[in-house]
C-alpha cells in the first residue's frame, strides 16, 4: 500500500491533500515531474533474499525503464 500526503511549506501541520489510490498518487506526483509506478515481482521474494534475486524478480520492469529512460 502506498500513501501520499502533501503539505504546504509555510504550514507543515495541515495537510493539503492525502491520497491512498495509486492513480491519484501518480497524478499528484506527475504534476511535479515525478514518475510513480507499482511493480509486481515475477517470482516470490522474501526478506533476506539476495540483491540478485530481487533484481531478477523485477527484471522486466527494470529493463523497460532502462529502455525508456536510458
Amino acid at each position: 500500500m502506498s500513501a501520499l500526503t502533501v503539505f504546504a511549506d509555510n504550514n507543515p501541520a495541515a495537510p493539503l491533500r492525502q491520497c491512498n489510490d495509486h492513480a491519484d498518487i501518480a497524478r499528484e506526483l506527475d504534476a511535479v515531474g515525478v514518475r510513480f509506478e507499482q511493480w509486481e515481482a515475477s517470482q516470490p521474494i522474501t526478506p533476506g533474499d539476495s540483491q540478485e534475486k530481487v533484481i531478477d524478480a523485477y527484471r522486466a520492469d527494470i529493463d523497460r525503464l532502462i529502455a525508456e529512460q536510458g
